[in-house]
């Protein structure tokens, strides 16, 4: 993907949870992505198929596109080139849920949303993150649209469809939750192929056939996004290489800007100022990273 070319972190009033809107521009006809947070991704215009799992959305021409990723899940997606994407991570507070409107969704929703991996947000939707794209493109961060979005999204997700069942997915789903257990550490795939019972190239091949992305490769996505949380605390580069097991500070700099597009150094000191501030204030947007 091109560099990031506009960053906005702001604390809506009434949630409890810090949002990141990161606008990018899709440089590959083929990437994946694997959030450390829940997530949604709009697309003003795709045309082609993402999918998480077994679920999948395709669409033949150009046309607008809104999911909600839970947390820990990977999005492969396959569309044309030069694809504009905005990606909101929903960052929670301690105590938060995931969408912090229990007052005005009920339990039953908010159990829904928790759970969930890969949903399509309802096309009535999509008019009102289109309004709010457009605002923060320029220059604006309507926050009031931003706490509606979200204190109306248990309400507006629709099952995607789902690919033909193949393989054993009892096996790619419990790698799947080692990893995430593990999620900070690098994975010995033989280990826990002997731990479930398999050979490691059977359980690489399930997992790869279920979810779209190799192992080795869903793990080190997920490391490199924790790895984010620690640098919005403005942990030391060192210490963060060091317990996400990167080789060094070199290995992991390396790591987090082929994947960002930015240093880690630049991404925290971007975060660390923004995410000490409470309250509703609203940030500048910042400039794109070189």
């Amino acid at each position: 993907m091109d560099p990031i070319f506009k960053v906005v972190v702001t604390r809506p009033s009434g949630l409890h949870k810090k949002i990141e809107i990161l606008h990018i521009q899709q440089k590959d006809a083929y990437f994946n992505l694997v959030t450390e947070s829940r997530t949604i991704f709009f697309s003003p215009q795709f045309s082609g198929r993402m999918r998480c799992g077994s679920k999948f959305i395709e669409s033949e021409s150009a046309t607008p596109v809104a999911v909600y990723l839970g947390k820990g899940f990977p999005l492969v997606v396959d569309a044309p080139k030069n694809v504009p994407w905005w990606i909101v991570h929903l960052h929670d507070e301690p105590g938060a849920t995931a969408i912090s409107a229990a007052e005005n969704s009920g339990p039953e929703a908010l159990a829904s949303v928790e759970s969930l991996a890969f949903y399509r947000i309802h096309t009535g939707q999509d008019f009102l993150m289109a309004t709010m794209v457009e605002q923060m493109m320029n220059g604006g961060m309507p926050e009031h649209l931003l706490k509606s979005f979200l204190t109306d999204l248990p309400h507006q997700l629709e099952p995607c469809e789902d690919l033909p069942a193949t393989g054993n997915r009892r096996l790619a789903e419990r790698l799947r939750s080692i990893i995430l257990e593990s999620e900070d550490k690098q994975i010995n795939l033989k280990q826990i192929a002997r731990e479930l019972e398999c050979h490691p190239s059977q359980l690489s091949r399930e997992f790869r056939k279920l979810f779209g992305i190799a192992p080795y490769k869903f793990s080190f996505l997920l490391r490199l996004a924790k790895t984010r949380e620690w640098l919005r605390r403005g942990q030391n580069l060192a210490d963060v290489a060091l317990n996400f097991e990167f080789s060094d500070q070199s290995h992991f700099t390396r790591a987090f800007r082929q994947v960002y597009r930015m240093t880690p150094n630049y991404y925290r000191n971007l975060y660390r100022s923004w995410w000490e501030i409470s309250g509703s204030s609203t940030p500048t947007p910042a400039p794109a990273a070189s």
